[in-house]
């Protein structure tokens, strides 16, 4: 465990706080402006949450709960299968959720940029058009389609986590 942290600790210090939109043209430049270089830069906007979320609900299992299940004999992987795993679920599901709003917001800014297709093509098409009501559109469907992502997930995530402590329930921070 103290050497996965080490090795994870520190990328996540350097990578986290980096506005993922401002890599969108350094990743357009190695891979092209197509659908290659979106993926990939809403993949490294998620996964970043979700490593993040899942080391602290890893880090925060009491070591009570390890001691007792070494004692017991159970090994590596069902230690981290039926201990730490569960115990950090809560934590992990949070990183999701975050995840999941970071993935469209990169995803519409992403499609901005590009400008080949997408709800962020359509925003920037319609204002270069002078079509406002279609841009409000958009942008209201895109609001829309968050909250209920989100909704969505919180649903799933209580429904897999019933048991966790109330302090779940809490809207996760700013990533």
């Amino acid at each position: 465990m103290r050497a996965i942290r080490g090795f994870v600790s520190p990328l996540l210090a350097l990578f986290y706080p980096v506005p993922k939109a401002a890599l969108i043209p350094i990743l357009m430049l190695w891979f092209g402006a197509g659908d290659a270089s979106k993926i990939l830069i809403i993949y490294m906007s998620v996964s970043l949450p979700i490593v993040y979320h899942g080391q602290q609900g890893a880090a925060s299992v009491e070591e009570k709960l390890l001691w007792s299940a070494r004692a017991m004999g159970i090994g590596r992987a069902g230690l981290l299968l039926r201990i730490v795993l569960p115990a950090a679920l809560p934590e992990l599901l949070l990183g999701v959720r975050v995840a999941l709003v970071i993935g469209l917001i990169v995803m519409i800014s992403s499609e901005m940029i590009v400008r080949q297709n997408g709800l962020g093509y359509d925003i920037f098409n319609a204002m270069d058009m002078a079509q406002y009501r279609l841009t409000y559109a958009v942008i209201v469907i895109v609001g829309v389609l968050g909250f209920v992502l989100d909704a969505g997930f919180e649903f799933l995530r209580r429904r897999l986590t019933f048991w966790a402590p109330e302090r779940q329930d809490r809207l996760p921070e700013a990533a």
